[in-house]
């Protein structure tokens, strides 16, 4: 499938993303290294376009997409709600 979802439930057409905080670029916590700080600025751009362009993409394919940020797994309720959600929507 097209952006390698880390869940995917075909039935419903729900894809799930788990987004590290560092690779994706979460504003709360992804801090850039201070070594060749231009590299990962370009890198952090490039990771949170790509996952602009595979949110739009499966969304153009009629897939309902769910992107949950790597430090909101300490809530699972919250993480479980919002994906179920998502799946009874379908």
């Amino acid at each position: 499938m097209f952006g390698q979802p880390d869940f995917v439930f075909p039935a419903e057409r729900v894809a799930v993303f788990v987004d590290g905080c560092f690779w994706h670029g979460c504003p709360r916590h992804c801090r850039i290294p201070a070594s060749n700080v231009t590299f990962w600025q370009r890198k952090f751009e490039a990771n949170t376009q790509r996952d602009l362009l595979v949110t739009r993409t499966l969304r153009q394919l009629g897939w309902r997409v769910v992107r949950i940020w790597e430090h909101s797994l300490t809530d699972s309720s919250r993480v479980v709600a919002r994906v179920r959600r998502k799946l009874e929507a379908a």
